[in-house]
């Protein structure tokens, strides 16, 4: 299994992760983590968890945006699979 690691947005939309099928882990530092596919990977990240408003929308909903509301995205790893 390749594990690809990225630190900003900027490298996902550079690297062009569209229309293609992606399996990725956000982890948390407290032992936490959520596994999940994305068709669109950029879309996935930039119009859902890192949209302030999207979390807000879905903070009881959704399992992923109630822990990322609880705790901020910006403590989380995210790693493609």
């Amino acid at each position: 299994m390749k594990i690809l690691v990225f630190k900003n947005r900027k490298t996902i939309k550079e690297k062009y992760y569209k229309n293609k099928i992606f399996i990725y882990e956000l982890i948390i530092s407290m032992n936490k983590s959520y596994v999940s596919k994305s068709v669109n990977l950029f879309n996935r990240l930039n119009k859902n968890y890192l949209f302030s408003d999207y979390i807000y929308r879905n903070k009881n909903k959704i399992s992923i945006c109630v822990t990322i509301y609880k705790y901020n995205i910006k403590i989380f790893s995210f790693y493609i699979l």
